[in-house]
C-alpha cells in the first residue's frame, strides 16, 4: 500500500513541476509570441491610390508595431479613383509585392 502512496505523490509532484514549466513558457510565449500568434489587421487597398513604396513603409511599420500579417481588401466606396486600376496587370503587381514584403518582414502573407 505504501509504494501506491508513494507513486502517487510522485506523479502528482511530477504534475505539478510539468505544469510550473508551462506556465513559464505560457509567459515567455505572452511576452514574446510566435509568430503563428500574432494578430493580424485589415489593409485597404484604397480604389487604386497605392504605390508599392507606400506598401512597403506601412507593412515595416506593421512589423514594427509587433503585428504578424494583413488581410487586404481592396474598397472604391466613392474614394476617388486612383492610378492602379482594380484587376489591371499593375494591381497584380501590387499585390506580388504586398505578398513578397509581407514574406520579408516575417509575416503571414494573405
Amino acid at each position: 500500500m505504501s509504494m501506491k502512496i508513494l507513486a502517487a505523490v510522485l506523479t502528482a509532484a511530477a504534475m505539478c513541476n510539468l505544469s510550473a514549466g508551462g506556465a513559464l513558457s505560457l509567459e515567455g510565449g505572452f511576452r514574446s509570441p510566435p509568430d503563428s500568434a500574432k494578430p493580424q489587421t485589415w489593409y485597404h487597398l484604397m480604389n487604386g491610390n497605392v504605390t508599392k513604396e507606400g506598401i512597403t513603409r506601412d507593412f515595416e511599420e506593421i512589423a514594427k508595431a509587433g503585428l504578424g500579417g494583413v488581410q487586404i481588401f481592396d474598397v472604391g466606396c466613392d474614394i476617388p479613383p486612383g492610378d492602379v486600376r482594380f484587376g489591371s496587370r499593375e494591381w497584380f503587381e501590387v499585390l506580388r509585392h504586398a505578398h513578397n514584403e509581407a514574406k520579408r518582414l516575417g509575416g503571414r502573407p494573405f
